[in-house]
């Protein structure tokens, strides 16, 4: 009788793991106590940005002498500090800095940006005529400008024609905004026109915080060679009368948009509902 019992209650148990989970396919990785659930839908791609490289613009920059290694006739074997790449967007340009590049004290170092099916690369010229008889570590920065969002691989190569290194960068789209607004007890937010990887599979974690709530988008996907824009849609559902704050994060951790949002009650009444649940937007 023990033995029914126990297989009754287990029986049980699992029945109500399946149902709790039939009801609520999506739920807060590493949710908190407060039982905060959550549902986000992703659209289909809305514009590849296969085909949107433009023609860059460019500039180069040479960095001081860090230091002079010796007197004498220049040897590249003497080169003991590690060269690097490091690849990032900033004001509107692609910058590339090949840092402690070794080359003479006297170089005049110049770069030529090629473009590529992936993206540039950068090849450095030395312009100079009259070496001198010392070697040099440089940093040398060179800008790429009017470059169309998208992902592109950017590799650099050094006077010698030696590969240097290469590094991804993201350009993004700056024409995604958040939406915020709400309905009964229902929050919606979407984020139109987020530039992701073509091949992402956004999802979005909802997290409760003393002013209301935060909503960090993250990336399941694998990664292709193309952008495009999508429209990211979460809704908080069962949620009291009152003002929260809703803040949405990206998948890069950056603020994507924040508001007040005013939440004016039920538009149905729900018997003994508790916590909050989510809903499909659509």
């Amino acid at each position: 009788m023990k033995k029914m019992k126990l297989v009754a209650v287990l029986c049980l148990a699992l029945l109500l793991l399946v149902c709790g989970k039939a009801k609520n396919p999506v739920t807060a990785p590493g949710g908190d106590e407060s039982g905060v659930q959550f549902k986000s839908l992703q659209s289909d791609c809305g514009e590849n940005s296969v085909d949107k490289i433009g023609q860059a613009a460019f500039e180069s920059l040479q960095g001081e002498c860090k230091a002079r290694l010796y007197q004498g006739p220049p040897e590249p074997s003497a080169d003991t500090l590690e060269d690097s790449v490091l690849v990032w967007f900033s004001a509107g340009g692609v910058w590339v800095m090949h840092k402690n590049a070794f080359e003479n004290c006297c170089s005049g170092i110049v770069s030529e940006v090629v473009q590529t099916p992936q993206g540039f690369d950068v090849f450095e010229h030395d312009t100079s005529t009259n070496p001198c008889y010392c070697m040099c570590y440089f940093d040398i920065v060179t800008a790429i400008h009017d470059v169309s969002p998208g992902v592109y691989l950017i590799r650099v190569f050094d006077t010698d024609g030696e590969f240097v290194g290469e590094d991804a960068v993201v350009v993004p789209d700056e024409g995604d905004t958040v939406i915020f607004s709400a309905h009964g007890d229902t929050i919606f937010v979407t984020h139109q026109d987020a530039f992701y990887n073509c091949c992402s599979e956004i999802k979005v974690n909802v997290i409760e915080t003393v002013d209301g709530f935060d909503l960090v988008e993250y990336d399941i996907g694998e990664a292709c060679h193309c952008m495009c824009d999508f429209d990211i849609t979460t809704t908080i559902s069962g949620v009291s009368e009152g003002e929260y704050v809703v803040r949405l994060f990206d998948i890069y951790g950056n603020l994507a948009g924040s508001e007040v949002v005013t939440v004016y009650g039920y538009v149905v009444h729900r018997a003994n509902h508790q916590g909050l649940s989510a809903q499909p937007a659509f």
